[in-house]
């Protein structure tokens, strides 16, 4: 259960997010973790990790790590980003639910952020 104060901070957020699904890979530390992503905005996105996590400690708040998936054009987009908050998954598997600020987005990503924007209107 997610508490009050994430809620909160949801609503002050400064764009809007649009659900997705992608599949994408986080890059850190020299490993790779697999997951989705379930939500983006202009500066940001929420990402499940379905890999098995050793330690927490790998995804801690302010830490930059890098992230890859496919648009539907079938583009290749690499983000740097910034973890902000995470989140333990209730099923009490070792995953977690990142929250992450985009770090300087490419082109190429506000420009498919805009075909969702409008898709979703």
């Amino acid at each position: 259960m997610k508490s009050r104060s994430f809620w909160l901070n949801m609503a002050k957020r400064r764009f809007k997010r649009y659900p997705v699904c992608l599949n994408a890979r986080i890059v850190s530390c020299g490993k790779s973790y697999e997951g989705i992503i379930g939500n983006i905005s202009e500066e940001g996105m929420e990402y499940s990790l379905s890999t098995f996590i050793q330690s927490a400690a790998d995804f801690v708040p302010q830490k930059t790590i890098e992230i890859v998936f496919k648009i539907p054009s079938g583009e290749t987009v690499n983000l740097r980003c910034e973890i902000r908050w995470f989140l333990r998954h209730s099923t009490g598997k070792n995953t977690l639910v990142l929250g992450m600020k985009i770090m300087e987005p490419p082109s190429k990503y506000k420009e498919w952020i805009k075909k969702v924007e409008s898709s979703q209107r």
